[in-house]
This record gives C-alpha cells, structure tokens and sequence, in this order.
C-alpha cells in the first residue's frame, strides 16, 4: 500500500501552511519590489531540464524530476525521470501555457509517425488506456484529427464525381 505524505511547496509561506492568513498588505513599498520580482522569477517557462516539477493528478499533486520537454502534434508534454509524461495543463503554478498548434504545421511525417505508433501499440496488444505514455499519444492524435476537422468544416470541401454514391 502506497504512503501519502503532505508536500512542502517552496512558494507557500510556512505561516500559511500553519493557517494564519492575514488579508490586506503589509511592509513597506520595498518590501513589494522585493516580492514582486522572486513571484516573476518563478514565471520562467519552461522549467530547466533536472528540475522538480509538481503537477495535479487523480489522487493528489505529485513531483517528478523533468527529463525532457516535447512538442507533441497539439500540446506540450514534460517527460520525468520515471518515464511519465505530464501534459501541460497539468502542471502547477504554469503562468502562461503554451498555444495549441494549429493543425496546418504538423507535418504529414510526423501526422504517421504518431499513428503508426499508436496502430503498432494496438497490434501488439497493449491497452491504451493502462498504459499512460500510449494513452497521451492517442490522446494528441485524437484531438489533432478533432481540430483538423473542425478547421476543414469552416472550408467548402468538394467531392470528386468518381467518388459519389449514386
């Protein structure tokens, strides 16, 4: 059985965690700039390769050590240390995410390669849903072939005659 233990997060006061909030400000003009500036340290994006990077899941937010940074076809992924891949939008105290990528930018190379990965992964046997890496790659897929779609209903699309059902 798996043991929770309470995380420490280096941006939250120890008299906040002891529950004593203060509301208003206090300290002087000086006392601002000074916070100011270490709150606008801590909006550099993307965080550096080795750091610690805390992200929300099902049970609770959990940390890993950042092992790579990915475009993937629609977001970015942070890939740790174990091998796990945390999505942006999962990670806390991001500032400002990443835009999606419109569908036109992605190659059709890169369009197979992800499939041919995912079709390789379900001719194996493997359930996408169990393993986490193969399901944020369907995931990508599924939603790059979504807004590709939606940007293709907004054009007229015209079918060739050799293709029409009589």
């Amino acid at each position: 059985m798996r043991e929770f233990a309470q995380l420490q997060f280096p941006w939250h006061p120890q008299k906040a965690a002891k529950g004593s909030r203060k509301t208003g400000v206090a300290g002087s003009s000086g006392h601002k700039k000074q916070a100011t500036r270490s709150v606008s340290a801590k909006k550099g994006r993307p965080p550096p390769i080795g750091s610690k990077i805390y992200f929300e899941t099902p049970i609770g937010v959990q940390s890993a050590v950042l092992k790579q940074i990915r475009q993937g076809l629609v977001w970015v992924d942070y890939i740790t240390e174990g091998d796990g891949i945390v999505p942006e939008c999962k990670l806390i105290m991001c500032q400002v995410p990443t835009p999606w990528r419109d569908p036109d930018t992605v190659s059709e190379e890169e369009r197979q390669e992800w499939s041919g990965r995912i079709r390789a992964r379900l001719d194996a046997g493997v359930n996408l849903q169990r393993d986490p890496s193969a399901w944020e790659e369907c995931c990508h897929y599924v939603m790059f072939r979504l807004l590709e779609i939606r940007k293709r209903g907004k054009e007229t699309i015209e079918i060739p005659p050799s293709t029409t059902v009589h």
